[in-house]
């Protein structure tokens, strides 16, 4: 192969010049994509026929892009139940405890990059100073608590529960898409799921997912072209 270095190149002993490179190829890879017949789709398929087969992905793949958009449009929801919500009055104690963990979080970066705290904070989150930073922390975790507060207020008013089997059903769901059971998890990273995550997260995020769905079942769906 040859080639020619560029004459700015950071090796002056080189620039400039030509240069022929020698490859080795150790291996190869050939991608073959198998015929479409009824053997593949017996092997391959719950199916019988191609046109079977055609159907179950038809139907597979209508059903997942419903639930993508299900799932944006409960977001959606959510962010505007939020933003249309006011809190008259917010914890300062809690609000203190999350804007010093946030900090605690970014100084705890910091040493890890053996850097000064404030020149961390312009280099790697492009914030000048760390009153800047601070302030933005205090906002943060308004958002935070905010949503917090939103969302045990309905759960609260609506009867909305969780329960032991909803909570376990949610753990092992989520470890299966890490491809991990319990058991696994605690064996691989030495602590159980719920030591990792913290157990008031996890029910934070069941009570979220039935919260949505709630909003959901009652938003006024407009069909649109």
């Amino acid at each position: 192969m040859d080639l020619t270095f560029p004459e700015d190149y950071s090796d002056e002993s080189v620039a400039g010049r030509d240069v022929v490179f020698k490859v080795t190829i150790n291996s190869k890879e050939v991608t073959v994509v198998p015929e479409l017949n009824e053997e593949f789709v017996k092997e391959n398929s719950d199916s019988d026929t191609v046109k079977e087969y055609r159907k179950e992905i038809k139907d597979k793949l209508y059903k997942q892009k419903e639930k993508e958009a299900d799932e944006e449009q409960k977001t959606k929801l959510w962010n505007r139940v939020v933003e249309d919500s006011e809190v008259i009055k917010y914890p300062k104690r809690e609000m203190k405890s999350l804007q010093n963990d946030l900090i605690n979080e970014y100084k705890d970066y910091a040493k890890q990059y053996e850097m000064e705290f404030k020149d961390f904070l312009k280099q790697y989150a492009g914030i000048e100073s760390v009153k800047e930073f601070k302030k933005q922390a205090k906002e943060y975790a308004g958002i935070i608590i905010k949503e917090e507060m939103v969302l045990y207020y309905i759960a609260d008013k609506e009867d909305i529960i969780m329960t032991g089997k909803e909570y376990d059903s949610f753990v092992t769901k989520t470890l299966k898409t890490y491809g991990y059971t319990r058991e696994q998890f605690e064996e691989a990273q030495g602590q159980s799921y719920e030591e990792a995550v913290g157990k008031s997260v996890i029910e934070r995020q069941i009570y979220m997912e039935k919260v949505k769905d709630f909003i959901f079942s009652k938003a006024k769906i407009k069909e649109e072209e």
